[in-house]
Order: C-alpha cells, then sequence, then structure tokens
C-alpha cells in the first residue's frame, strides 16, 4: 500500500510540474502579413528553451498552388509593378484578375490570358490592397501591400 501511495505521490508531482512550465508560440511576420517564423518557448523555473522554425526571405516569390498550377506573386510588398505568373497554365487561356483597396476601391479589373501579367499599382498610394484571382471554380486571395 505504501508503494502505491509512493507512486502515486510521484505521478501527481509529475503532473503538477507539467502544469507549472509555460508554452507559448511565437510567430514573426514580413510586411506582407506573410509568417516566415515560428518560435516555440517552453519556460519552466529551472531552463527556457526555444525552437526556431527556418525563416524565409521576403525577396523570395510567394508561391502556391492554384487550380492545379504553380502560382507566383512578386514582389510583396510591392513599390508599384506586382507579378502574377502561373507556371503550367495553358497558352490562350484566360483568368479574372481583381485588385481592390480595403475600401472597396477597384483598382484592376480584367480577364487576362498574358501569362505572367503585371499589375500595375505605381498611382496607387501606399496601403493594403486585396488581389482575386478566379479561374473557372477556383478562386483565390492575397493581401498585397504597396509601399
Amino acid at each position: 500500500m505504501r508503494k502505491h501511495f509512493s507512486i502515486l505521490a510521484l505521478l501527481l508531482i509529475m503532473v503538477i510540474e507539467g502544469y507549472a512550465q509555460t508554452r507559448s508560440v511565437q510567430f514573426s511576420y514580413d510586411n506582407a502579413g506573410n509568417r516566415i517564423g515560428r518560435a516555440i518557448v517552453l519556460a519552466s523555473m529551472s531552463q527556457t528553451r526555444a525552437v526556431e522554425a527556418n525563416d524565409t526571405t521576403m525577396t523570395e516569390p510567394y508561391t502556391d498552388i492554384f487550380a492545379d498550377y504553380q502560382l507566383h506573386v512578386y514582389p510583396n510588398p510591392t513599390h508599384g509593378e506586382l507579378k502574377i505568373e502561373l507556371q503550367g497554365f495553358p497558352d490562350g487561356a484566360s483568368y479574372h484578375l481583381l485588385i481592390a483597396s480595403t475600401s472597396g476601391k477597384v483598382i484592376v479589373n480584367r480577364n487576362t490570358t498574358e501569362n505572367p501579367t503585371i499589375a500595375d499599382l505605381t498611382d496607387c498610394p501606399a496601403g493594403i490592397y486585396i488581389m482575386r484571382i478566379q479561374y473557372k471554380n477556383y478562386t483565390k486571395d492575397f493581401k498585397i501591400i504597396r509601399l
């Protein structure tokens, strides 16, 4: 009986010690609002340890899969011209490109067959814009920052 009590006390202490640790995740973001880093911080009274995730740089194009094609959007943030490229997109096929301000003002609204295509934001004030690309029944939204 005494042995069972000791084991139970030991387990209780381990559980309490586990709850005494503070766990948090800290993220870092680039100017476009994209998450570029993650740190998992485990802190207890006796030690602090951080594990860093690999960072990506803002100079690399944003790459994603869109309608079975590889989509590249860069540079973001931009000083004016934004390049949108769909690798493997069929020649002559068109997609819809819409860029609007956060207040709803439409900046670019066109169907395009150009690949890559350039969206010119040089006449737009600095701020955050929403870009939407539509092809068939696929839709993708992006946050674009104009510096």
